[in-house]
């Protein structure tokens, strides 16, 4: 697949697929639910027969204007068709005609249920296919790398998984309803042949002639689909970006101006798909007018063909005629049919691509249980790079964090610091060297084992739109109430959860945006002491807390700190002096190690950082605060629009 370029107006998709790649597609999807698609098939047969046994039925019906006549039109059909014939010239007249009509409504109703069946069938048919196909992308979205999901926009992975998906299952759909429309058009072919040869070759031409008139209308008609599609993608891409940043919107008051983006990408749509549906409009009555001539040819050439061949032409030309009028609704609906899934078919070949392609960079992974950290995690050599950078993030790291001990990182921004925290964590692989637990490359396990030994915390706290209590057992949705509430008080949030006038079923919103920075980050927390994990990843966790809810936030991090492994990244240096080994980092470099005694001693990089953060003015403002403070006060501070490092626990 490549980068999908779908959501812009020039952009292609690589080679636009042809019909025959729609077909195999749509047959790839009707394998996989074989009695559906038989039972659709077997009812469809049930209607053509139907089909047959109305127009057996309206031969005695055209005898019966010359019963006197030595000969008859059955006697020169197939006994397919003219044992209904045979079997009623014993009545008389009146009485055929009564017995025709009551047979006629049966079998008219015989087909129809038997038509509603298949209908039926195939729109249950379609539901399937429509959650196999958004299962199918969903699950393929989720064992994606993040290398390919941050790639992406997030707007064109969602239209791919909720519009382009129904677009798909929509024609499989019209494939399906395309069989019994086949099965009656080809019975009816089979007696117009049965009637005459030559009427029928003449009809065929003509019938092709109209085919290929309407074709290059339905090529326009799935470039317009396309065009259609791409304005349908920019328009949820625009209304995600909206929507995300509508605090830096209001802030800035520019709601007019995106108002009018907004507007803009509605426009776009509406004309693309304006244009595409003047085009499908105008498809049917041409072909209607397209029938409407080749009836005025058959009228001609059957004075012509039928004349000669039969004394009886007079009738052969009604029954002809009535036959192909009853072949003209299948066609008609045939085409209609061809036309909605040649305007899908970019829709179809995004999800196809989506599928079959293997360039989503899923992690590859052992079949290893990982069950305890004896000794220590090592990064060997270790160098890694985002694909949308050119340079490496991290060069050539080598260092190890033992068991039970906390190790520290710090360093300026860029220097690979939340780096470090997604490959512990897996989220990535590296580009070169090993990470390594107790020996065994990261690779070796399986990734769901290895990272439930992990808890983690993050400066971008992710919430999600669901009640309090959801958000805090997301990663132990098992954990008893008593657990959750021993979690939120060494979190230090039991206090503002006890105000809220829901508690606990307390509904946070979108990205819990009724939580102020310090509630969320303080949540977080909460959520990923719950799990107890052994392997702590604290990602400028107490960034978002006041001075006083940090200390006290501290304190039950050491408390659950120990016995386990914790890796802290934090600017503030009062969170890591108490670190056994604290790592250094700049420009993705490893330039310094030890703890904090240590590395002042050597008056390097870390010192140079100690200097700069003020530490000595900073430890003895906290020593200023108030030590009874709750800590529970909102703490005012913009929550990032868009979430960064994704916060797992």
């Amino acid at each position: 697949m490549g980068h999908h370029n779908f959501n812009t107006e020039k952009a292609k998709t690589s080679k636009e697929i042809s019909m025959r790649e729609i077909m195999v597609f749509l047959f790839v999807q009707l394998k996989q639910f074989p009695f559906s698609f038989a039972a659709v098939i077997v009812f469809s047969l049930i209607a053509a027969f139907g089909e047959l046994l109305s127009i057996a039925l309206f031969l005695p019906i055209l005898e019966s204007f010359r019963p006197e006549a030595a000969t008859h039109i059955s006697d020169h059909l197939p006994k397919l068709i003219g044992f209904a014939a045979n079997y009623l010239e014993r009545f008389e007249v009146l009485d055929r005609i009564r017995l025709i009509a009551i047979l006629l409504l049966v079998v008219e109703s015989g087909k129809a249920v038997a038509r509603y069946i298949s209908g039926r069938l195939g729109y249950k048919f379609k539901i399937k296919v429509d959650k196999n196909l958004r299962m199918r992308c969903f699950d393929s979205l989720m064992s994606a790398g993040l290398k390919y999901i941050h790639k992406e926009k997030i707007a064109n992975l969602f239209t791919i998984i909720n519009n382009f998906t129904g677009n798909t299952s929509q024609v499989v759909y019209l494939f399906v309803t395309m069989v019994p429309d086949t099965f009656l058009s080809l019975v009816s072919f089979a007696i117009l042949l049965s009637i005459s040869v030559k009427m029928t070759v003449v009809t065929f031409f003509f019938s092709l002639l109209t085919v290929w008139a309407l074709g290059s209308l339905t090529n326009l008609t799935k470039r317009l689909g396309q065009n259609v599609n791409r304005a349908a993608v920019k328009l949820n891409h625009t209304g995600f970006e909206i929507l995300s940043a509508m605090m830096l919107i209001r802030v800035f008051a520019r709601e007019k101006d995106v108002e009018k983006k907004f507007e803009t990408a509605v426009d776009d749509v509406q004309d693309k798909a304006y244009k595409k549906g003047l085009l499908e409009a105008a498809i049917s009555p041409l072909a209607t007018t397209m029938l409407v001539l080749v009836v005025v040819v058959l009228l001609i050439v059957s004075t012509y063909i039928l004349q000669v061949e039969a004394e009886y032409w007079l009738e052969m030309l009604i029954l002809f005629l009535v036959v192909f009028s009853r072949l003209g609704g299948p066609l008609g609906r045939i085409n209609l049919q061809r036309t909605q899934i040649v305007s899908q078919a970019h829709s179809v070949q995004v999800v196809k691509e989506f599928i079959d392609h293997q360039d989503k960079e899923v992690l590859p992974e052992g079949d290893r249980r990982f069950d305890n950290l004896n000794d220590a995690i090592e990064f060997d050599h270790v160098r890694f790079g985002y694909e949308l950078t050119e340079e490496e993030v991290l060069k050539d790291v080598s260092f190890r964090i033992p068991k039970g001990k906390m190790t520290a990182i710090v360093g300026g921004s860029g220097s690979g610091k939340s780096t470090l925290i997604a490959l512990i964590s897996r989220l990535y692989d590296v580009s070169g060297g090993r990470i390594l637990a107790d020996g065994v490359p990261l690779q070796d396990f399986r990734a769901r084992s290895w990272r439930s030994k992990i808890g983690i915390v993050t400066q971008n706290t992710v919430l999600f739109n669901d009640s309090l209590l959801a958000n805090i057992k997301f990663g132990k949705p098992e954990a008893t109430m008593q657990e959750v509430e021993a979690a939120v008080n060494q979190a230090n949030a039991q206090g503002f959860i006890e105000q809220m006038k829901d508690g606990y079923q307390t509904q946070l919103g979108d990205r819990g945006i009724r939580l102020s920075g310090g509630q969320a980050q303080r949540v977080a927390i909460a959520r990923a002491i719950l799990i107890e994990p052994q392997i702590l990843l604290l990602d400028e966790a107490t960034s978002a807390l006041d001075t006083s809810s940090e200390r006290q936030v501290q304190k039950a991090i050491d408390l659950v700190s120990r016995e386990r492994t914790v890796v802290v990244v934090a600017h503030r240096l009062s969170t890591i002096r108490n670190a056994d080994n604290i790592l250094v980092l700049e420009e993705g470099k490893l330039v310094e190690q030890g703890n904090h005694e240590q590395l002042l001693a050597k008056q390097g990089a870390y010192w140079k950082y100690v200097r700069m953060q003020d530490l000595n003015g900073e430890v003895q403002g906290q020593a200023d605060e108030p030590a009874e403070q709750s800590g529970d006060e909102p703490v005012e501070e913009d929550k990032p629009d868009v979430p960064g490092f994704p916060e797992m626990a």
